[in-house]
């Protein structure tokens, strides 16, 4: 999804410095919204692509490589996306400072990464019936998992 996030400039017209890019911070924000939207992914997708042999999902890897059930390795993939998210909002919460202009447009890129996270789960809930996986999410933020009949 990096690639994807290279294009947030050129779409949404962001023009940030490179240092500001290099920057730890931003650098940390975008791996969290790349894992989340990845995690968040292999989540809803893991039935179809252990259906077909695909092995590159994290479900499918932390079941075998943890050798946990197939329920442990979905609510570990469930805990690591909401870590990650909550390590998304934290360093949000905590963007340096570069001057008046640049941090602006710093926060309309979070904003971004922060649509982009919303909008793959709000999309994945409403179009499950593509991976044969009904997801819940309870008022707390906890899933439940079950395969559709």
């Amino acid at each position: 999804m990096f690639a994807d996030l290279e294009l947030i400039e050129i779409v949404e017209k962001i023009y940030l410095p490179e240092r500001v890019y290099q920057h730890e911070t931003v650098k940390q924000l975008s791996l969290a919204c790349n894992n989340v939207v990845c995690w968040a992914n292999d989540i809803f997708s893991f039935d179809k692509e252990r259906r077909h042999g695909d092995v590159h999902n994290l479900v499918l890897v932390l079941k075998e490589e943890r050798d946990l059930s197939l329920a442990e390795a979905l609510d570990e993939t469930a805990r690591m996306h909401d870590a990650e998210v909550e390590r998304f909002i934290k360093l949000s919460n905590n963007l340096p400072y570069f001057s008046e202009i640049i941090n602006s447009e710093l926060e309309r890129y979070v904003a971004i990464l922060r649509a982009w996270m919303r909008a793959n789960m709000d999309w994945s809930f409403s179009d499950t019936a593509r991976y044969q996986v009904n997801v819940t999410e309870s008022a707390t933020g906890k899933w439940t998992f079950s395969e559709k009949i």
